[in-house]
């Protein structure tokens, strides 16, 4: 029974071994665990020697991570979609529409509005849609029915060996959760018995893992991902300037002189009394220096002449009589 028992231990501990090549995913715990099992004195035996293993070996436990030439590719559409519209509230209504009628889903949407301040700014809508890809064609060209499709790219990613490496990887753990199962049945011993519930539970974690992945790459192939930009636009209208008579010429021309007139008159005004309390510091300064010199001018007219001094050397003349 122990020698039975430490051959499947092997065994497990191989085949986890082999499958964990090439994933990062798996522990590294459990495969030394494993290997406690195979290595205990009373269980030991050489994992060569067991038939199982090679029995495992031979049936291509170890499997590729390319996938064979046959296999179903899983291929993953993505779009970037740009839009504009002259009705930008109907255009909104019409892309969600469109959206259920594909069999697709809105998963992220953000839709701007119109400020108070600018009324006249033009508004833009955000999504991220779910759309089966087998339909992605039919979108574009009943997109183009009711929106003007300004850019329009794709993008395509193989998730084919990525998809058949999982798969390959689940059939080995499920041959390994069935060989631990039927390990347990015929264990006796309680601390074997808990080692090896330890390890199945990690096996079925893995399996739980990969299947997840696996999932998620089937969604991705089923539902393509497209971004949408939706733009609202004003439709183009040339204004033509109407032609004019002379009359009308003649009345705008002195409408304008006139009203040149009087815009000049009120910015003379209005930098005269932008500049009228410097004018008044400069007036009170000039008055103040006009007084001063009036009375200094005043106080010379009325000083009594200076008489004249005699120059050396010289007599003085004799005043002249006005009558000789």
């Amino acid at each position: 029974m122990r020698k039975q028992l430490a051959l499947l231990l092997a065994f497990t501990a191989v085949l986890f071994a082999l499958t964990g090549c090439g994933s990062s995913g798996y522990s590294t715990s459990t495969i030394s665990q494993a290997g406690s099992y195979a290595v205990r004195e009373d269980m030991a035996a050489p994992a060569a020697e067991s038939p199982m293993v090679a029995e495992a070996t031979e049936s291509g436990v170890n499997s590729p991570t390319a996938a064979p030439s046959g296999y179903e590719r899983k291929l993953v559409r993505n779009m970037n979609i740009t839009l504009e519209t002259l009705t930008y509230d109907q255009g909104l209504e019409d892309l969600r529409a469109l959206t259920e009628q594909l069999g697709g889903f809105v998963q992220n949407s953000r839709i701007q509005g119109k400020s108070l301040n600018q009324s006249n700014q033009p508004r833009t809508a955000y999504f991220s849609l779910r759309i089966p890809s087998g339909k992605l064609d039919e979108l574009l060209n009943r997109m183009g029915e009711s929106f003007n499709l300004l850019d329009v790219s794709e993008s395509t990613d193989d998730y084919t060996d990525q998809y058949f490496d999982t798969e390959s990887r689940l059939r080995a753990l499920r041959l390994r959760e069935e060989r631990l199962l039927e390990l347990l049945s015929k264990t006796a011993r309680l601390e074997d018995l808990f080692q090896v519930e330890q390890e199945l539970s990690q096996v079925r974690y893995e399996i739980e893992s990969l299947t997840g992945s696996q999932q998620k790459i089937d969604s991705m192939v089923q539902l393509s991902t497209v971004e949408i930009t939706l733009s609202e636009v004003v439709e183009y209208q040339e204004q033509v300037a109407p032609v004019k008579t002379f009359g009308q010429e003649l009345r705008q021309a002195l409408r304008s002189s006139w009203n040149g007139f009087v815009r000049g008159c009120q910015l003379f005004v209005l930098t005269l009394a932008a500049a009228l309390p410097y004018l008044l510091v400069l007036f009170a300064v000039g008055l103040v220096v006009f007084l001063i010199a009036w009375r200094s001018a005043k106080k010379r007219r009325s000083a009594p002449p200076i008489p004249p001094t005699h120059t050396q050397g010289f007599p003085p003349e004799p005043p002249v009589n006005p009558e000789q």
